[in-house]
């Protein structure tokens, strides 16, 4: 598959919302990595809610990469990365297993948070990294039609309507995740977003 801009490999099925958000999260990913791990090869990666894995060949190119998705459908395709099924809530991994841990759009699905986010402090190793990016939740009307209307006029497809209602509906509220990683010990270092994302950077103080 073919490279965009950014290094990321094609994903012309994804909407033009899903798109921007994909790329936002992949540049504030690669700036951790580069500040904190300069040029290391062999660090271990947790991708939390992998999916098909969008980040798997350029973060390969990190060390081991490492896809937690709790669906088996949706982790299908031909790209190569250690792919395991399972709860972010109950990880089958050892205590102090990862240099960096990332989810991308999948914390507003974890049925229970608070968990989730000890089990990442658990797997985590100490000092080292923690990375959220996620769809803000959203009461304006506007704004949530805009972004439908958005992926339907550029996609061109009328199932976006749904799908992208639903992804809106089902985000969070970044307080809520700084409020889950202050209780779990885990120091911000970086906050920032745009109308629509928002990127979550920690620390594991433990």
């Amino acid at each position: 598959m073919g490279k965009g801009k950014h290094g990321l490999n094609a994903i012309d099925g994804l909407s033009f919302g899903e798109k921007l958000f994909i790329r936002h999260g992949y540049k504030k990913l690669l700036k951790l990595i580069e500040e904190n791990y300069g040029n290391k090869k062999d660090l271990r990666i947790l991708d939390i809610g992998c999916g098909p894995g969008v980040f798997a060949d350029e973060l390969g190119k990190k060390g081991r990469l490492y896809g937690l998705d709790i669906c088996h459908a949706s982790m299908i395709s031909e790209k190569w990365f250690n792919k395991v099924c399972g709860d972010a809530a109950f990880m089958p991994f050892r205590d102090d297993s990862f240099d960096v841990v990332i989810s991308r759009s999948s914390f507003g699905y974890w049925k229970d948070k608070k968990k989730s986010i000890d089990e990442i402090k658990r797997v985590l190793k100490p000092h080292h990294h923690l990375l959220i990016t996620d769809i803000k939740k959203t009461k304006s009307a506007f704004f949530k039609h805009l972004l439908i209307f958005l992926d339907v006029l550029l996609v061109g497809s009328l199932r976006k309507i749904t799908e992208t209602s639903y992804a809106i509906d089902t985000r969070c509220d970044p307080d809520e995740v700084k409020r889950l990683m202050a209780s779990g010990k885990i120091e911000f270092q970086v906050i920032c977003g745009t109308p629509a994302y928002f990127t979550i950077v920690g620390k594991n103080l433990k």
